[in-house]
Protein backbone atom coordinates (compact mmCIF):
# COMPACT_ATOMS: atom_id res chain seq x y z
CA UNK A 1 0.00 0.00 0.00
CA UNK A 2 2.82 2.32 0.97
CA UNK A 3 4.67 1.53 -2.16
CA UNK A 4 1.37 1.99 -4.46
CA UNK A 5 1.21 5.37 -2.57
CA UNK A 6 3.87 6.30 -3.06
CA UNK A 7 4.54 5.80 -7.09
CA UNK A 8 1.12 7.87 -7.08
CA UNK A 9 1.88 10.95 -4.99
CA UNK A 10 5.59 11.23 -5.06
CA UNK A 11 7.32 13.36 -8.09
CA UNK A 12 10.42 14.67 -6.66
CA UNK A 13 13.45 13.27 -5.23
CA UNK A 14 12.88 15.67 -2.45
CA UNK A 15 9.34 14.39 -1.49
CA UNK A 16 10.72 10.91 -1.99
CA UNK A 17 13.67 11.21 0.56
CA UNK A 18 11.30 12.85 3.23
CA UNK A 19 8.98 10.20 3.03
CA UNK A 20 11.78 7.35 3.37
CA UNK A 21 13.08 10.07 6.27
CA UNK A 22 9.31 9.74 7.65
CA UNK A 23 8.59 6.39 7.53
CA UNK A 24 12.09 5.45 9.50
CA UNK A 25 11.29 7.53 12.15
CA UNK A 26 7.18 5.83 12.82
CA UNK A 27 8.96 2.54 12.66
CA UNK A 28 11.09 2.60 15.63
CA UNK A 29 10.31 -0.81 17.02
CA UNK A 30 12.93 -2.61 15.13
CA UNK A 31 15.99 -1.40 12.66
CA UNK A 32 15.79 -4.71 10.60
CA UNK A 33 11.98 -4.10 10.10
CA UNK A 34 12.51 -0.97 9.31
CA UNK A 35 15.17 -1.16 6.67
CA UNK A 36 12.90 -3.96 4.98
CA UNK A 37 9.53 -2.01 5.02
CA UNK A 38 10.85 0.75 4.35
CA UNK A 39 13.30 -0.16 1.44
CA UNK A 40 10.86 -2.40 -0.40
CA UNK A 41 8.60 0.50 -0.02
CA UNK A 42 10.25 3.35 -1.55
CA UNK A 43 12.46 1.54 -3.85
CA UNK A 44 10.04 1.69 -7.01
CA UNK A 45 9.32 5.25 -6.50
CA UNK A 46 13.42 5.85 -5.96
CA UNK A 47 14.08 4.04 -9.13
CA UNK A 48 11.52 5.88 -11.08
CA UNK A 49 12.94 9.38 -9.33
CA UNK A 50 16.75 8.04 -10.27
CA UNK A 51 17.47 8.24 -6.69
CA UNK A 52 20.44 6.05 -6.72
CA UNK A 53 20.03 2.85 -4.57
CA UNK A 54 23.18 4.14 -2.90
CA UNK A 55 21.35 7.18 -1.36
CA UNK A 56 18.44 5.04 -0.48
CA UNK A 57 20.29 2.55 1.64
CA UNK A 58 21.62 5.89 3.42
CA UNK A 59 18.76 7.25 4.09
CA UNK A 60 17.08 3.76 4.91
CA UNK A 61 20.28 2.78 7.38
CA UNK A 62 20.64 6.16 9.10
CA UNK A 63 17.12 6.08 10.01
CA UNK A 64 16.83 2.51 11.47
CA UNK A 65 19.16 1.95 14.17
CA UNK A 66 20.07 5.27 15.16
CA UNK A 67 15.77 5.47 15.17
CA UNK A 68 15.74 2.27 17.51
CA UNK A 69 18.46 3.02 19.54
CA UNK A 70 16.44 6.58 21.19
CA UNK A 71 13.29 4.61 21.88
CA UNK A 72 11.57 1.86 23.02
CA UNK A 73 12.73 -0.68 20.48
CA UNK A 74 13.76 -4.36 20.27
CA UNK A 75 16.96 -3.15 21.16
CA UNK A 76 16.36 -1.70 24.50
CA UNK A 77 16.40 -5.26 26.66
CA UNK A 78 20.32 -5.63 25.02
CA UNK A 79 21.12 -1.59 25.87
CA UNK A 80 19.66 -2.23 29.27
CA UNK A 81 22.14 -5.61 29.77
CA UNK A 82 25.05 -3.42 28.75
CA UNK A 83 23.95 -0.41 31.29
CA UNK A 84 23.88 -3.31 33.68
CA UNK A 85 26.93 -4.99 33.03
CA UNK A 86 29.07 -1.57 33.05
CA UNK A 87 27.72 -0.97 36.91
CA UNK A 88 28.76 -4.52 37.67
CA UNK A 89 32.20 -4.24 36.24
CA UNK A 90 32.46 -1.16 37.94
CA UNK A 91 31.60 -2.92 40.87
CA UNK A 92 28.55 -0.83 41.80
CA UNK A 93 25.66 -2.17 43.79
CA UNK A 94 22.19 -1.56 42.60
CA UNK A 95 21.26 -0.46 46.01
CA UNK A 96 23.92 2.81 45.21
CA UNK A 97 22.91 3.70 42.24
CA UNK A 98 19.74 4.94 39.97
CA UNK A 99 16.90 2.04 38.16
CA UNK A 100 18.71 0.59 34.62
CA UNK A 101 15.94 2.18 32.79
CA UNK A 102 16.63 5.34 34.44
CA UNK A 103 20.10 5.94 33.21
CA UNK A 104 18.92 4.61 30.15
CA UNK A 105 16.55 7.50 29.21
CA UNK A 106 18.71 9.79 30.75
CA UNK A 107 21.58 9.19 28.35
CA UNK A 108 19.13 9.70 25.41
CA UNK A 109 20.00 13.44 25.15
CA UNK A 110 23.80 12.47 24.88
CA UNK A 111 23.29 9.78 22.15
CA UNK A 112 24.74 12.50 19.50
CA UNK A 113 25.89 9.73 16.83
CA UNK A 114 21.92 8.36 16.90
CA UNK A 115 20.55 12.21 17.10
CA UNK A 116 23.40 13.64 14.29
CA UNK A 117 22.64 10.48 11.83
CA UNK A 118 19.35 11.06 11.85
CA UNK A 119 19.28 15.17 11.29
CA UNK A 120 21.70 15.01 8.71
CA UNK A 121 19.46 12.69 6.54
CA UNK A 122 17.02 15.03 6.76
CA UNK A 123 19.08 17.90 6.32
CA UNK A 124 21.08 16.45 3.12
CA UNK A 125 17.52 15.18 1.81
CA UNK A 126 16.09 18.34 2.36
CA UNK A 127 18.51 20.27 0.75
CA UNK A 128 19.58 18.17 -1.66
CA UNK A 129 23.17 18.37 -1.57
CA UNK A 130 25.03 15.63 -1.96
CA UNK A 131 28.97 15.25 -1.37
CA UNK A 132 32.07 12.63 -1.84
CA UNK A 133 31.06 9.22 -2.93
CA UNK A 134 27.16 9.89 -2.71
CA UNK A 135 27.79 12.75 -5.14
CA UNK A 136 29.12 10.84 -7.61
CA UNK A 137 26.49 8.22 -7.23
CA UNK A 138 23.57 10.27 -7.65
CA UNK A 139 25.34 11.82 -10.50
CA UNK A 140 25.67 8.28 -12.13
CA UNK A 141 21.99 7.45 -11.61
CA UNK A 142 20.66 10.74 -13.10
CA UNK A 143 22.65 11.04 -15.95
CA UNK A 144 22.77 7.93 -17.24
CA UNK A 145 20.16 6.19 -15.40
CA UNK A 146 21.84 3.85 -13.51
CA UNK A 147 20.65 3.75 -9.84
CA UNK A 148 23.12 0.58 -9.40
CA UNK A 149 26.42 0.62 -9.92
CA UNK A 150 27.04 -1.95 -12.79
CA UNK A 151 29.02 -4.56 -10.74
CA UNK A 152 26.63 -4.22 -7.96
CA UNK A 153 24.96 -7.72 -6.41
CA UNK A 154 22.12 -7.02 -4.23
CA UNK A 155 22.18 -9.19 -0.95
CA UNK A 156 18.27 -9.58 -0.68
CA UNK A 157 15.67 -9.09 -3.16
CA UNK A 158 12.43 -8.48 -0.88
CA UNK A 159 9.88 -7.92 -2.95
CA UNK A 160 11.51 -10.95 -5.37
CA UNK A 161 11.46 -13.18 -2.05
CA UNK A 162 7.87 -12.04 -0.61
CA UNK A 163 6.13 -12.42 -4.49
CA UNK A 164 3.28 -10.05 -5.56
CA UNK A 165 1.08 -8.29 -3.28
CA UNK A 166 -2.45 -10.34 -2.36
CA UNK A 167 -4.50 -7.33 -2.67
CA UNK A 168 -5.26 -5.81 -6.46
CA UNK A 169 -6.20 -2.53 -4.60
CA UNK A 170 -4.05 -2.05 -1.51
CA UNK A 171 -5.11 -0.08 1.62
CA UNK A 172 -2.79 2.34 3.65
CA UNK A 173 -5.20 1.08 6.53
CA UNK A 174 -3.27 -2.56 6.48
CA UNK A 175 -0.50 -1.07 7.35
CA UNK A 176 -0.85 1.82 9.56
CA UNK A 177 -3.20 -0.16 11.50
CA UNK A 178 -0.75 -2.62 12.70
CA UNK A 179 1.28 -0.50 13.39
CA UNK A 180 -0.44 1.71 15.65
CA UNK A 181 -1.50 -2.15 17.50
CA UNK A 182 2.37 -2.51 17.79
CA UNK A 183 2.92 0.78 19.98
CA UNK A 184 -0.36 0.52 22.08
CA UNK A 185 0.13 -2.82 22.91
CA UNK A 186 3.79 -2.86 23.51
CA UNK A 187 3.35 0.73 25.80
CA UNK A 188 0.09 -1.01 27.38
CA UNK A 189 2.02 -4.07 28.67
CA UNK A 190 4.94 -1.80 29.55
CA UNK A 191 3.32 -0.29 32.21
CA UNK A 192 1.19 -3.59 33.20
CA UNK A 193 4.20 -5.10 33.75
CA UNK A 194 5.70 -1.87 35.80
CA UNK A 195 2.48 -2.42 38.05
CA UNK A 196 0.79 0.45 36.81
CA UNK A 197 -2.57 1.71 38.17
CA UNK A 198 -4.96 3.07 35.90
CA UNK A 199 -7.38 3.81 38.68
CA UNK A 200 -4.89 5.34 40.44
CA UNK A 201 -3.64 7.42 37.99
CA UNK A 202 -7.41 8.79 36.85
CA UNK A 203 -7.85 9.53 40.24
CA UNK A 204 -4.95 11.70 40.17
CA UNK A 205 -6.04 13.58 37.36
CA UNK A 206 -9.70 14.17 38.46
CA UNK A 207 -8.41 15.11 41.63
CA UNK A 208 -5.80 17.77 39.91
CA UNK A 209 -2.83 16.07 41.61
CA UNK A 210 -0.74 16.20 38.03
CA UNK A 211 2.09 15.55 40.08
CA UNK A 212 1.37 12.09 41.28
CA UNK A 213 -0.18 11.10 38.48
CA UNK A 214 3.28 11.84 36.46
CA UNK A 215 5.24 9.88 39.17
CA UNK A 216 2.99 7.25 38.87
CA UNK A 217 3.72 6.83 34.87
CA UNK A 218 7.38 7.61 35.19
CA UNK A 219 8.11 4.63 38.53
CA UNK A 220 5.59 1.97 36.05
CA UNK A 221 8.13 3.04 33.01
CA UNK A 222 11.42 2.44 35.42
CA UNK A 223 9.64 -1.12 36.82
CA UNK A 224 8.33 -2.57 33.19
CA UNK A 225 9.85 -5.69 31.71
CA UNK A 226 10.43 -4.18 27.84
CA UNK A 227 11.61 -7.55 26.42
CA UNK A 228 8.06 -9.11 27.21
CA UNK A 229 6.45 -5.74 26.32
CA UNK A 230 7.79 -5.68 22.57
CA UNK A 231 7.57 -9.78 22.08
CA UNK A 232 3.45 -9.43 23.64
CA UNK A 233 3.21 -6.45 21.10
CA UNK A 234 4.62 -8.11 18.03
CA UNK A 235 2.54 -10.86 18.64
CA UNK A 236 -0.13 -8.44 18.21
CA UNK A 237 1.05 -6.76 15.23
CA UNK A 238 0.71 -10.03 13.19
CA UNK A 239 -2.14 -10.79 14.79
CA UNK A 240 -3.97 -7.53 13.70
CA UNK A 241 -2.61 -8.19 10.18
CA UNK A 242 -3.90 -11.47 9.80
CA UNK A 243 -7.40 -10.22 11.09
CA UNK A 244 -7.65 -6.95 8.92
CA UNK A 245 -6.46 -9.59 5.99
CA UNK A 246 -9.44 -12.08 6.85
CA UNK A 247 -11.64 -8.77 7.37
CA UNK A 248 -11.04 -7.13 3.56
CA UNK A 249 -11.05 -10.71 2.41
CA UNK A 250 -7.03 -9.88 1.19
CA UNK A 251 -5.83 -13.78 2.55
CA UNK A 252 -7.02 -16.48 4.61
CA UNK A 253 -4.87 -17.60 8.01
CA UNK A 254 -2.84 -19.72 5.37
CA UNK A 255 -1.76 -17.67 3.05
CA UNK A 256 -0.90 -15.25 5.91
CA UNK A 257 0.71 -17.95 8.00
CA UNK A 258 3.40 -18.68 5.13
CA UNK A 259 3.65 -15.21 4.57
CA UNK A 260 4.53 -14.76 8.32
CA UNK A 261 7.49 -17.79 7.86
CA UNK A 262 8.46 -15.78 5.01
CA UNK A 263 9.20 -12.81 6.95
CA UNK A 264 10.94 -14.89 9.38
CA UNK A 265 13.25 -16.24 6.82
CA UNK A 266 14.08 -12.63 4.91
CA UNK A 267 15.01 -11.38 8.98
CA UNK A 268 17.27 -14.78 8.93
CA UNK A 269 20.00 -12.84 7.06
CA UNK A 270 20.21 -9.96 9.36
CA UNK A 271 20.50 -12.34 12.25
CA UNK A 272 23.26 -14.15 11.18
CA UNK A 273 25.20 -11.36 10.59
CA UNK A 274 24.49 -10.18 14.09
CA UNK A 275 25.35 -13.04 15.61
CA UNK A 276 28.44 -13.54 13.34
CA UNK A 277 29.15 -9.86 14.92
CA UNK A 278 28.98 -10.68 18.34
CA UNK A 279 30.85 -13.56 18.18
CA UNK A 280 33.89 -11.70 16.73
CA UNK A 281 32.77 -9.23 19.92
CA UNK A 282 33.52 -12.26 22.10
CA UNK A 283 36.48 -12.87 20.11
CA UNK A 284 38.40 -9.74 20.60
CA UNK A 285 37.49 -9.80 23.81
CA UNK A 286 38.61 -13.04 25.16
CA UNK A 287 41.93 -12.47 22.96
CA UNK A 288 42.79 -8.82 24.69
CA UNK A 289 42.33 -7.09 21.41
CA UNK A 290 40.75 -3.87 22.67
CA UNK A 291 43.16 -3.65 25.56
CA UNK A 292 46.60 -4.45 23.06
CA UNK A 293 45.03 -1.43 20.65
CA UNK A 294 44.82 0.73 23.93
CA UNK A 295 48.57 0.25 24.69
CA UNK A 296 49.78 0.71 21.26
CA UNK A 297 47.84 4.19 21.36
CA UNK A 298 49.23 5.22 24.05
Amino acid sequence: AIREWALARLDSQRKAGLVAWGLGIVLFFDDYANTAIVGSAMKDVSDRLRISREKLSYVVDSTAAPVATLGISSWVAFQLSLITEGYESAGVDAANRPGTFEVFVSSIPFNMYAILAIVMVLVIVGTGRDYGEMLTAEHRSWTAGKVTRDEAVPMQDVAGELGDPPASTPRLVNFFVPVAVLIAVTLATALWSGEFSPVGFAGDLVSGEFGPAGQRLWDAALDASYEVALMIGSFAMVASGFALGKAYDVFGVGDATEYTIDGFGIMLTAAAILTLAWGIGEAIDALGTGDYVATVAV
